[in-house]
């Protein structure tokens, strides 16, 4: 019972940090959990093998509000740009872990994530230029897609790349802080298990 609360309140969290990063606000515009939640997920999803498929899940039925509340159709484009994105992410973390493991130490996990948060956005902010016909095809149309964005639009688009990076590292070193007794526990059971039974 505990656990699928636990799951309700985690979900309304969620999809309540959806809704106020699609505001215009210039502090709220795209602070999201999204990116970080499902880079710790691959990174750490032999134990919370819920998270993706849950994250997954509550990103694609708020896309449609979402959506809507930036001016867009509620199934525009940039959703599959979007989805690719993340796909991305979860595969690198995913290649990541089992190359060299889980992140030892906070700074490599800053590191990790602030790769993760630049990735993303260059990717979704390059397909919105080529895709989009009101920007002009030469690097000054370019530059705009990744710094200004659209005239129409009151929040610039550094400022989305702000929000990002700033909630995507935040998430992403509370959620190793958080595994950290649990890699201590683990490290003690390996330990004890090596140790030789006295007789």
């Amino acid at each position: 019972m505990w656990k699928f609360i636990s799951l309700l309140v985690f979900s309304i969290l969620l999809i309540s940090t959806r809704l106020l990063g699609s505001s215009d606000s210039w502090w709220l515009y795209n602070v999201s959990p999204f990116i970080a939640l499902f880079f710790c997920g691959s990174f750490y999803k032999e134990r919370s093998t819920w998270l993706l498929p849950l994250v997954a899940v509550v990103w694609v039925l708020t896309n449609p509000i979402s959506s809507m509340m930036q001016g867009f159709s509620p199934w525009h484009t940039s959703l599959w740009v979007t989805l690719l994105a993340f796909t991305v992410i979860v595969c690198s973390a995913s290649a990541f872990r089992k190359t060299f493991g889980t992140p030892k130490s906070a700074g490599v996990m800053l590191l990790c994530a602030t790769l993760a948060a630049c990735w993303f956005y260059f990717l979704t902010n390059s397909a919105s230029f080529f895709l989009s016909s009101s920007y002009a095809k030469t690097w000054q149309g370019y530059t705009q897609a990744m710094w200004f964005g659209l005239p129409e639009f009151q929040v610039p688009t550094w400022v989305f790349f702000r929000n990002s990076l700033c909630s995507t590292v935040s998430v992403s070193m509370l959620f190793y802080w958080a595994m950290q007794p649990v890699r201590t526990k683990q490290k003690e059971e390996i330990r004890l298990a090596s140790v030789p039974e006295k007789r």
